[in-house]
């Protein structure tokens, strides 16, 4: 009820709840996977105040409790994401990959009233994934996550519908598709996973994924390692300096690299405004230059144009 208030729902992310609604989400998912203790509970990790789970354990839940503590999460963060901050934040936090994962079949038991229940969080994920996917800077994700047939009934549930019966029939989709099927669904949604390992390491850079290539080289998402602020996600371009635009001759090549860092200095120094991408660096790494800007999610320009008219907005 608190997610709905709008007062209460910016409270909610100011004092860090959204992390901490992925964390109880995880957590449980996590115990679920685990083993039963004899008398049919599972335990509980302590939560701290910054989120993080302690390896001590106090209380115990039983199976019905943890999904059913993880199905109101998932009801609290789908009524948290009608704010476009909020929706951000949790896409930011991890979120699409946490919820992702409880969409796929967990029915290792032949309990009834489980099965029920499990069902209901798969269609509650699903539900806060769909709410996600409507605010329009997080559409290009999406379009990564599910398999073309899937994506189409994705789509053709419609923004911000609560009745959770219009997920049912994407659920009994994906629970009675083969296993290849599932496998690849599954595999999509660990590639969301913004904690994954990196492709690779450029300098002090971990390279987490190749957003796209043009004439001029290539870019890609990464964050820097060692920083105080490691989930800060970056855009990092990749030119290789054998490019004509460098010039025809080393001497001109050296030149030229000479000059984009000393104006690349100036702009670092003197050109700051919100509506500017900011620029952060500018490196040359073996046969390549690099240059580490501001990364800004969202769709593409032509998607702006393209959603406009039925928005009834002018861009």
């Amino acid at each position: 009820k608190l997610s709905c208030d709008n007062d209460s729902s910016n409270d909610i992310r100011e004092m860090g709840g959204i992390p901490l609604l992925l964390t109880l989400i995880q957590d449980q998912h996590s115990r679920k996977r685990g083993s039963a203790r004899s008398n049919g509970t599972y335990s509980t990790d302590n939560i701290e105040e910054n989120g993080t789970i302690s390896p001590v354990s106090t209380n115990t839940v039983s199976r019905y409790e943890s999904i059913k503590l993880q199905t109101a999460c998932c009801a609290s963060l789908t009524q948290l994401s009608l704010n476009d901050t909020n929706a951000q934040n949790i896409v930011q936090a991890n979120g699409v990959y946490i919820l992702g994962k409880l969409i796929l079949p967990q029915f290792d038991t032949d309990d009834v009233e489980e099965r029920e229940l499990l069902e209901m969080l798969q269609k509650s994920s699903l539900r806060a994934l769909r709410f996600l996917f409507s605010m329009e800077r997080n559409r290009q994700l999406f379009k990564r996550l599910f398999p073309t047939e899937l994506f189409e009934m994705f789509i053709d549930v419609g923004h911000y519908i609560t009745n959770i019966d219009a997920y049912k029939h994407m659920i009994h989709y994906i629970n009675n598709s083969m296993e290849e099927v599932r496998n690849k669904i599954n595999c999509r949604i660990h590639n969301t996973n913004q904690n994954r390992d990196p492709m690779f390491y450029v300098g002090p850079y971990a390279v987490l994924e190749h957003l796209g290539s043009g004439a001029f080289g290539s870019v890609y998402k990464v964050k820097k390692t060692g920083s105080h602020d490691e989930a800060t996600t970056l855009a990092m371009k990749e030119i290789p300096l054998q490019h004509p635009a460098f010039g025809a001759t080393t001497k001109e090549r050296t030149r030229c690299i000479g000059d984009i860092l000393n104006e690349s200095n100036i702009i670092k120094e003197q050109l700051r405004h919100p509506n500017i991408v900011r620029y952060y660096k500018t490196f040359q790494e073996q046969s390549r230059m690099y240059i580490v800007m501001q990364l800004i999610d969202g769709a593409p320009l032509s998607e702006h144009f393209l959603f406009s008219p039925g928005k009834g907005t002018l861009f």
